[in-house]
């Protein structure tokens, strides 16, 4: 189940999240990035966010298989109105060496930054803004 956290919200849960950023995650994601120390996003990625009405879309996954910790994460944008750009930046990272779900969400954490690090923030914002223009076509 995903939650969006704005960022009334998040100001409560800042010291543990290190930024108040406007972010559409799961429960597991929001553990992670918790345990691990806040977001890795700079004050400016968060300034784009609240000043465009975006939200980080995160997915991410921590898990083991065969004997292999895995991490791997996608992030797009998406705004107040459930408008997703179709850009997007991913990023799986693994561990054949250490087989143990802390490692696994080691990696995740780790996929989430590089995740976020390859997203193209001003590009997805245009694909969002030519997304709305053409849902107004067809409304009111």
């Amino acid at each position: 189940m995903k939650k969006r956290l704005i960022p009334f919200v998040l100001f409560s849960l800042a010291s543990a999240l290190s930024h108040a950023c406007p972010v559409d995650v799961s429960e597991t994601t929001t553990e992670i990035v918790k345990s691990h120390g806040g977001w890795q996003l700079s004050d400016e990625q968060c300034a784009f966010l609240a000043r465009n009405h975006l939200y980080l879309n995160v997915e991410s996954e921590a898990t083991v298989l065969s004997g292999i910790s895995i991490g791997w994460a996608v992030v797009k944008l998406d705004n107040e109105h459930n408008i997703t750009a179709e850009k997007s930046s991913s990023s799986t990272h693994v561990n054949s060496g250490v087989a143990s779900q802390d490692t696994a969400e080691d990696l995740a954490y780790a996929a989430i930054g590089d995740a976020i690090k390859g997203l193209d923030f001003e590009a997805s914002l245009e694909q969002i803004k030519k997304f709305k223009a053409e849902i107004k076509k067809f409304g009111p």
